[in-house]
């Protein structure tokens, strides 16, 4: 993952989409959406909608709507890419919960 101040850029369309929607989950109480959208170079990049917007372009319908379709696997895969340092583990303790609950 390459990190600018406003975009997320990635060769592959899977880490962005779950690097897009732990930042939905991250940020669900502030109400902060996140999106895929192409970046110049035809990558992948993830955004803030008020950055997409600014840029004059939508994300792409590449989210899933919520988790309920998701596999354990398929969640673990979103929380290890994430999991960079042990801050993240509380956090994604909440993210299995929701998935359970």
């Amino acid at each position: 993952m390459k990190n600018d101040n406003y975009l997320d850029l990635f060769d592959s369309k899977q880490k962005a989409i779950d690097h897009a929607m732990w930042l939905n989950f991250k940020y669900r109480i502030s109400k902060i959406k996140f999106g895929v959208i192409h970046d110049p170079n035809n990558n992948w990049a993830v955004c803030e909608e008020a950055t997409a917007q600014e840029m004059k372009m939508t994300f792409l319908d590449v989210l899933p709507k919520d988790y309920s379709n998701m596999n354990y696997p398929e969640l673990f895969t979103v929380i290890l890419f994430q999991s960079q340092t042990a801050h993240y583990i509380w956090q994604c303790s909440k993210f299995i919960f929701l998935k359970s609950g």
